[in-house]
């Protein structure tokens, strides 16, 4: 009788430790299954987030038309397009950047970045929210750029050494409310034909720039910018 009392609170002693684990195991599926069905909610949520989000292209095209004299005139327009979803409060800013480079033998070349008013002069915003919202015109911007061209040409020609290089970028930031009202910013190098997504951080940098550049007074206008501008701004000439 005593060995049989003994089995039974030994056997009991098992059930109970096993009654302990399978609670454990059944706390931790539960656990398990709340995780993953929050897990899934998560990504339904982001998925319905990413559907209704707006998706926006930036189309840079170039136009030819004629002057009242028959001149031939380039212009470039930029277009910006919302393909689908939804936002509120959408804004741009299209900045110009010309960069100069000097190059005299085999030194460091002699670099200077200037940030240039006046290539996009017109906003026209279309009032839709898809399709092509806003567009940016400049009158004869390209013809104009292609005189700048041509001072460069000219004054490569005149200096006794070293050449002299351009380069012209524009960049453009778009910021809107998103679903769930927060501010968002995008950046895009918009310099050929079609805009090209930047990092947020150089993007912002950049444009940070643009800013201290505005109160510095350093902003120049396009046609305002002649041989003796360029050779001035890399130290050519006094």
């Amino acid at each position: 009788m005593a060995k049989f009392k003994e089995r039974i609170i030994r056997y009991r002693g098992v059930l109970e430790k096993n009654k302990i684990f399978l609670d454990l195991i059944l706390t931790g599926f539960v656990i398990y299954l709340a995780f993953g069905a929050n897990k899934i909610a998560e990504q339904q949520k982001n998925l319905a987030y990413l559907e209704k989000s707006p998706s926006f292209y930036i189309n840079v095209q170039t136009s030819y038309s004629k002057s009242d004299s028959g001149k031939v005139i380039l212009e470039k327009e930029l277009q910006i397009i919302n393909l689908s979803g939804e936002y509120e409060n959408f804004s741009e800013n299209t900045i110009c950047l010309l960069k100069l480079e000097y190059q005299k033998d085999f030194g460091n070349p002699t670099e200077k970045y200037i940030y240039v008013n006046g290539y996009y002069d017109a906003n026209f915003s279309t009032g839709n929210k898809t399709g092509n919202i806003v567009s940016l015109k400049g009158y004869a911007n390209e013809t104009r750029l292609l005189k700048l061209e041509k001072i460069v040409r000219e004054i490569n020609d005149s200096i006794s050494s070293g050449y002299l290089l351009f380069d012209f970028q524009t960049f453009t930031q778009i910021s809107y409310l998103d679903l769930l009202g927060e501010k968002v910013f995008k950046y895009y190098n918009t310099s050929y034909g079609e805009g090209i997504l930047m990092e947020k951080e150089k993007g912002k940098m950049l444009f940070d720039d643009y800013v201290e550049s505005i109160k510095k007074g350093e902003l120049i206008e396009l046609d305002k910018i002649n041989k003796s501008f360029i050779l001035k701004s890399l130290g050519l000439i006094k």
